[in-house]
């Protein structure tokens, strides 16, 4: 529940301007954990402070191999 209330504000404070994520809440916090965020695959997510999307360090080094990838589970 925690969760789906943090997504919702997180959806009403994204912004955007010409096409691009924008967004002015200043949290170093949240732009650290952005910059390599294990919990994301995206490699481009929007950016915590500013204009436009961040590099996912996580998601590049798990993808070119350096990281070991999440474990699928098949049924």
């Amino acid at each position: 529940m925690n969760d789906n209330r943090q997504q919702q504000q997180h959806n009403q404070q994204q912004q955007m301007f010409l096409g691009m994520p924008m967004n002015w809440e200043w949290d170093l916090r949240k732009m650290a954990r952005n910059y390599w965020n294990p919990d994301d695959d995206r490699l481009f997510p929007p950016k915590v402070f500013g204009i436009g999307w961040d590099l996912n360090g996580h998601a590049l080094f798990r993808r070119l191999g350096v990281l070991p990838g999440q474990e699928t589970r098949k049924e």
